[in-house]
This record gives C-alpha cells, sequence and structure tokens, in this order.
C-alpha cells in the first residue's frame, strides 16, 4: 500500500512463508507488557479501553519494547473485547476477576441486540488507525502482527484446551479454517497480496495435525508442547 515505508527487516515474514533465514526471527507473546515501567506508566493515564481505543496509546505501547530489544516484529496493541463492545454489548473489568459481560447473549433472540456489521466495521475504526499509525512509525524497521491491514496476522484460540479434542473439533476447528479462508479470499478479491497468518490454540496440543491442516502457514506452540 501507499504510504507505508520499505521493509528492511522481513526475516520473521520469510520464515513465515516457509523460508530458510540467516537466523530464527523473535518476537514475544505480552512484548507489550507490565514488565516494562514506560508500559505501566502509560498504561496508569486512562482505562484499559479508553487505551484501546486510542490510535496514539496503542501505537506507543507496541513500539515500545523495540526501542529496548532486537526483536524481528511488532504486534499491535489492541484486544478481542472491542470487537463486541462494537457490537453493543457492555464489558466491564471487574477487579479480581477479569472482563465481564452484565448482559450476555443466551438464546438465539439476543443476537438481534448487535449492531450490524457495517456500523461495527465503522465503530472498530480506530483499530484500523492505530494500525496505519504504527506502520508509518516503525518505518519499515520491522513488520507488524495484527489485526486486518497488517502484514502478518495472528488468530489467537485461547480457549482450546478447555474444550478438549472432542469439543475442540466441533465448535473451535470450523470456525478457525473458515476465519483462514476467507481471509485469503477477501485478499485475493481486493487484488492484494497475500500475508501469513498464524494459530495460536492455547494447550491445543491434542489439534497439532488438524491446526497444521487449517490453512495458516505458522502454528504457534505454548509451554505445554516441546519444540
Amino acid at each position: 500500500p501507499q504510504g507505508f515505508p520499505e521493509l528492511k527487516n522481513d526475516t520473521f515474514l520469510r520464515a513465515a512463508w516457509g523460508e530458510e533465514t540467516d537466523y530464527t526471527p523473535v518476537w514475544c507473546m505480552r512484548q507489550a507488557g507490565r514488565y516494562l515501567p514506560e508500559f505501566r506508566e502509560t498504561r496508569a493515564a486512562q482505562d484499559f479501553f479508553s487505551t484501546c481505543r486510542s490510535p496514539e496509546a496503542c501505537c506507543e505501547l507496541t513500539l515500545q519494547p523495540l526501542r529496548r530489544f532486537p526483536l524481528d516484529a511488532a504486534i499491535i496493541f489492541s484486544d478481542i473485547l472491542v470487537v463486541p463492545q462494537a457490537l453493543g454489548m457492555e464489558v466491564t473489568m471487574v477487579p479480581g476477576k477479569g472482563p465481564s459481560f452484565p448482559e450476555p447473549l443466551r438464546e438465539e433472540q439476543d443476537l438481534e441486540r448487535l449492531r450490524d456489521p457495517e456500523v461495527v466495521a465503522s465503530e472498530l475504526g480506530y483499530v484500523f488507525q492505530a494500525i496505519t499509525l504504527t506502520r508509518q512509525r516503525l518505518a519499515g524497521r520491522v513488520p507488524l502482527i495484527g489485526f486486518a491491514g497488517a502484514p502478518a496476522l495472528q488468530l489467537f484460540e485461547s480457549h482450546a484446551g478447555h474444550l478438549g479434542p472432542q469439543l475442540f473439533n466441533k465448535f473451535a476447528l470450523p470456525y478457525i479454517r473458515d476465519v483462514a479462508k476467507q481471509v485469503k479470499a477477501r485478499l485475493r478479491e481486493a487484488g492484494l497480496a497475500p500475508v501469513p497468518m498464524i494459530i495460536f490454540a492455547k494447550d491445543g496440543h491434542f489439534a497439532l495435525e488438524e491446526l497444521a491442516q487449517a490453512g495458516y502457514e505458522v502454528v504457534g506452540l505454548d509451554w505445554t508442547v516441546a519444540p
């Protein structure tokens, strides 16, 4: 896309495509996190969701670890909970518990409360703004892992281990496959170059073969799997 600086370090992207690289590229889960004093300082300025809705704050938090460490990729600071918010659902952060939905979706008719997808896309404009701003400020140093618009995408299935093999194959795997299929199809339809996609299913060690055939270029391993 026009307006983005030329990428100077593509080691991560080449590795994601299965190409040989001079070294193993490194990026870290939660690399923008509480272990950084500057992260804690930035986060203290406003509440979590206000931070997520600020492209400037998301960009700053994304770039902080790269100022300290020679990482091979940045990963955009955001959260999946901004999606149900954009759909019109209330999400609260309960101290000692974490995110909570005061009015969860329990029945089929509850879906009628959700906003139209076109409205949702507009509501999430700040995410795209954060990605654009971050790519510009990276100045081509490393690629950005993020949501639509980033040169690499990662899909998280954070509850694979809670489901177990049977329920995972029924309730998660079909949608994991569909996400990869739809993203690749829409990129083709838009005349855009393909981007490598990563699937990370936490504690999903029982489904590595299925995940390897799900349409992603990279399968993420967690601490329960010997690399």
